[in-house]
């Protein structure tokens, strides 16, 4: 027999762990071939471990498919209702670098956002477009459950989310013989990338409506993965939208639901008024006209306390200013 070393069995456990999670998938559509299948390939790679300790392994292995096994089916056969976990069973992705693809996918989103901020293209649109491929990739993460972590709060997707920016950035980093105004261009880039992700977290909503829209109009087979505890709590639903009633993901654009608010706010002329009644007698334009006037007024003064700041400061507020300038975007592209 061939002992495996400790980083190859390491590598074949995680492989192991990655089929075991598979089986939620196959229990909601009723596929029970499919999990006796898997079984049997699971049971196949368990056996082929080798290696100091390889028993013990073996033994927790195979309670974890056999855990894994038993809560799915008790998910599917009461969808509504939160299975407990047996034993030593986690289906959480603890490293984003363990999901296939997913460090390809990391660096082509980085390339695409460095691309854009190299081509000045219009931030909101690459801001979208950039959104859609995140949610895409940032569903593809775990929790203990196996549920996707479609808001982005497991330490696996901080993580991915950091690393991207982390590579868009290094594209502009001046070289050590750069010309001063070489240097000067490539800060000015490596701070329209931390722009841009602030633009790309505004989008976020957008996205996920999008791409829920277009997983309804074309759903794959890894999409019924993913949501496999949504399509088995409401089967005559589309998988998108079984899904967003599932996990209560919104349903509605960003800026459907911001030109409604705005539409009651300027109606009920409640919003940034000056509380004297006069509200209610003016247009919308007039109404807008005036607090723009004092929010140029307000920015004025705050630049004049602006040059008090310390290097801190400065840099807390050009988050600000970013963060602003992508809220103007924003309001931009409601109009």
């Amino acid at each position: 027999m061939t002992t495996t070393t400790a980083t190859g069995r390491d590598a074949q456990v995680e492989k192991i762990r990655k089929a075991i999670k598979r089986v939620n998938g196959l229990v909601a559509k009723g596929d029970e071939q499919g999990v006796t299948a898997l079984g049997g390939k699971v049971d196949g790679q368990i056996n082929a471990l080798s290696g100091k300790g390889v028993r013990a392994l073996q033994a927790e292995l195979r309670e974890e498919w056999a855990a894994a096994r038993k809560a799915a089916k008790e998910r599917a056969a009461n969808p509504g209702k939160a299975v407990a976990l047996v034993g030593k069973v986690s289906l959480a992705t603890t490293r984003y670098q363990d999901v296939p693809g997913m460090v390809e996918k990391v660096e082509e989103i980085a390339q695409v956002l460095a691309d854009g901020v190299t081509l000045e293209l219009q931030t909101h649109e690459l801001a979208l477009r950039i959104a859609r491929q995140d949610f895409r990739a940032r569903i593809q993460i775990t929790n203990k459950d196996g549920d996707p972590d479609w808001p982005g709060r497991l330490k696996p997707n901080k993580e991915r989310s950091a690393e991207i920016l982390r590579i868009a950035g290094e594209k502009f980093r001046a070289s050590d013989d750069a010309t001063a105004d070489e240097a000067a261009d490539m800060e000015k880039k490596a701070a329209a990338v931390q722009r841009l992700a602030v633009a790309i977290k505004n989008q976020r909503q957008n996205a996920l409506v999008l791409e829920m829209a277009e997983i309804d109009a074309n759903p794959t087979d890894e999409d019924r993965q993913i949501f496999a505890k949504a399509v088995a709590a409401y089967p005559d639903l589309p998988v998108g939208q079984a899904a967003q009633k599932f996990y209560s993901m919104p349903t509605e654009l960003k800026k459907d639901a911001l030109a409604a608010s705005r539409k009651g706010e300027l109606e009920g002329g409640s919003d940034g008024g000056d509380g004297d009644g006069d509200d209610e007698k003016r247009t919308p334009l007039e109404f807008i006209e005036l607090n723009f006037a004092k929010a140029k007024a307000q920015l004025a003064a705050a630049e004049k306390r602006s040059a008090k700041l310390d290097d801190d400061g400065k840099a807390a507020l050009k988050q600000m200013l970013a963060e602003f300038k992508s809220l103007m975007d924003g309001f931009e592209s409601t109009l």
